[in-house]
């Protein structure tokens, strides 16, 4: 199921025929679904659903996440779906908990890196509540910098995660100018790249 056809089923649904996710038993199968209920939650129109439909979405996709781990608690993406639907429902010191064990279960794949480095700075740098970056949150972050500027690949998700965060470009900077020149160097090189 896309991202789209997930959020316009939530929107439909009735209180007679609430929507389900399918209780996948592959793993492929689990990562898809977490993989969708975190991009669903992060990317695309989330933004623009109804908050009812919103935060459906957020419950959905966490009581799922939370079948997948009590089975298999060490499956990343699934402690990373369950971050930013606790984090949608308005619950941040729990989604930094579990974006924490996503980081411990899944520390080196790199499409997991990106995207915890992009729920961090969102958790830290958009909450309309509050001016000031949340620090517990960006130290979960810091391993997730690292890991993507070391990649050649990766660095370009980096640079996109800087480009579309304006309010946590200062923490970018300060955390690059912390690394060795080379990376800093491979860094500004596709930054300019990207425009």
């Amino acid at each position: 199921m896309t991202q789209a056809a997930f959020a316009v089923r939530l929107m439909n649904q009735s209180d007679d025929a609430p929507i389900t996710l399918v209780a996948a038993n592959a793993a492929l199968s689990q990562r898809e679904q977490m993989t969708m209920c975190f991009d669903s939650q992060i990317y695309g129109v989330y933004a623009a659903l109804p908050a009812g439909t919103r935060r459906s979405m957020a419950e959905l996709c966490l009581e799922r996440a939370q079948d997948i781990l009590r089975a298999a608690p060490t499956r990343s993406v699934a402690h990373m779906a369950a971050a930013v639907s606790l984090w949608r429902l308005g619950e941040p010191e729990a989604a930094t908990q579990a974006l924490q064990r996503a980081q411990d279960t899944g520390l080196f794949e790199g499409w997991l890196s990106s995207r915890r480095l992009q729920l961090a700075v969102s958790m830290a740098f958009e909450e309309a509540a509050s001016l000031e970056p949340k620090d517990d949150i960006l130290v979960v972050a810091v391993p997730e910098f690292e890991t993507l500027l070391s990649s050649g690949p990766l660095t370009d998700d980096l640079v996109e995660i800087y480009q579309s965060h304006p309010r946590a470009r200062e923490w970018f900077i300060q955390t690059l100018e912390t690394l060795p020149a080379q990376q800093q160097q491979r860094f500004i090189v596709r930054l300019r790249a990207a425009g």
